[in-house]
């Protein structure tokens, strides 16, 4: 056989080889990693250390070529936050270089199969970077010098209308009050362009003196300023400083920084929830609680389980249950004294409406961010998550707690994070507190074998990362 008929039949074989591997690769994704966002920094890739981020790029074998996924490097600030020039806390590290804790993200869907000697059509390959789990490997190269970018944009947020738009999902929320969700909408839900929630609710709850004396605080009474918005092709952020307002005069004793995370399909929401003298916050407020939930409209017939249990699904029908009473999670594991060991784990709440559409929720804390810090602010800030942590849970037609669009529950699901934790009964009146935490939202037409435990386990655990710096001989020689 001629030496050319040769080298062609190889690279027709080798192409069809490459093909067959990425469509078997793109078939074995669990729900969870078909939604995962691969998250990196220079402490997973230190070669990156200190480069220009203009300069970088994320490719990928798609169709048997090396080509541009979408991608995007998010630069923070000194309280671990996202960066917004101007605006709140400074650049930590330096601008426009990829460094600190800046974080390089893309989906984990994008990657595929190892290069065999593919070349970016400009610059050079930097690095591959390869995830590893049950056996199979995935693949991602860093670019760097190459102006080649994918035209891809997972997420679209229009700032003056509200209006956030997916592949998956839709999600209306108030331009005038960034807290107030309006309308949320599923492409596999059964019953088109039905409106899936009432709202977002978030409150701020106590005793005034004394425990009976109830206040609470409401999205009416949380005035969002957007100060920071980034529009990527993996996620839109946006930040915002919340004013806490009673009576319309400004209450000091809490400062509230909230961020959105908007992505392909689930929405991050982190908050930041500082408080200068909590010890003087229990005089005033007594069991003071902060509280996160979404407000369903009517999703009757739905299922609903919690991590702890019960184990068998309480159905939604607009009147709570003893299942329903019975929803629990898990609160804060480990030992504040070695940071890396403390976990908020084993706490999802998943729905699934047997139509197409299902929700799974998770409870983050960032134990990290609090590095450096005295030890009692640790001890104090990690405590709030301890024994006053709960389920919020209504199942009830007619539940009525403003704002609302519609009325009853059904079902109202969140957290309550109780701030009377035990640990802090006897708390010096001007011991600041800073509670970090997040609330997710997937949005899942199947939550796959495993169900929500599995789900969430592969949440908090991404794929083994490894990487190897490639130059043009290795790449050549693949």
């Amino acid at each position: 056989m001629p030496l050319l008929i040769r080298k062609t039949n190889t690279k027709i074989l080798l192409l069809s080889v490459i093909l067959f591997s990425s469509h078997a690769l793109a078939n074995t994704l669990s729900a969870e990693r078909y939604r995962h966002i691969a998250t990196l920094t220079v402490k997973d890739l230190p070669i990156l250390n200190k480069k220009p981020i203009s300069n970088l790029s994320v490719q990928a074998i798609i169709d048997g070529k090396l080509q541009p996924i979408p991608f995007q490097i998010d630069e923070m600030n000194q309280k671990s936050n996202f960066y917004y020039e101007g605006k709140e806390a400074p650049i930590l590290g330096e601008a426009g270089l990829l460094d600190e804790k800046d974080e390089l993200v893309f989906m984990y869907h994008d990657t595929g199969v190892k290069i065999s000697g593919q070349q970016p059509k400009s610059g050079k390959t930097l690095l591959e970077i390869k995830f590893e789990e049950y056996g199979e490997a995935r693949y991602a190269y860093i670019i760097e010098g190459s102006a080649n970018r994918s035209q891809k944009k997972y997420v679209d947020y229009n700032v003056e209308t509200g209006l956030i738009k997916t592949d998956f999902y839709t999600l209306e929320i108030d331009p005038d009050n960034l807290l107030n969700w309006k309308r949320h909408t599923y492409k596999n839900f059964e019953e088109e362009n039905k409106n899936l929630i009432d709202t977002l609710k978030i409150r701020i709850s106590g005793g005034l003196f004394t425990p009976w004396a109830k206040i609470s605080l409401n999205n009416e009474n949380l005035k969002p300023e957007i100060i920071g918005i980034k529009h990527g092709p993996v996620r839109t952020i946006v930040k915002m400083d919340t004013e806490v307002k009673l009576a319309g005069i400004s209450v000091p004793m809490v400062n509230l920084m909230l961020h959105y995370y908007f992505n392909e399909q689930h929405v991050n929401a982190p908050v930041f929830a500082g408080i200068p003298a909590l010890g003087l916050l229990l005089k005033v407020l007594k069991e003071p609680s902060i509280s996160v939930s979404i407000d369903f409209n009517k999703l009757e017939g739905s299922l609903v389980t919690t991590a702890k249990g019960p184990k068998e699904a309480a159905v939604v029908d607009g009147k709570m249950s003893k299942l329903e009473e019975q929803f629990a999670i898990d609160g804060v594991t480990g030992d504040i004294n070695d940071l890396s060991s403390v976990k908020l784990e084993n706490n999802f709440l998943y729905m699934d409406t047997q139509n197409g559409y299902e929700v799974l929720a998770l409870l983050d804390i960032f134990p990290e961010s609090l590095e450096g810090n005295d030890p009692g602010l640790i001890k104090r800030s990690l405590s709030v998550f301890g024994d006053e942590l709960d389920v919020l849970y209504h199942d009830d037609n007619k539940h009525y707690d403003k704002p609302e669009q519609f009325p009853g529950a059904y079902p109202e699901a969140g957290y309550l994070i109780g701030l009377a934790s035990s640990e802090l009964d006897d708390m010096e009146l001007t011991g600041r507190v800073e509670i970090r935490f997040a609330i997710k939202l997937f949005f899942i037409e199947d939550v796959g074998e495993g169900g929500p435990a599995k789900f969430e386990h592969q949440v908090r655990n991404p794929p083994q990362l490894s990487y190897t710096i490639m130059d043009e001989n290795k790449v050549a020689d693949l």
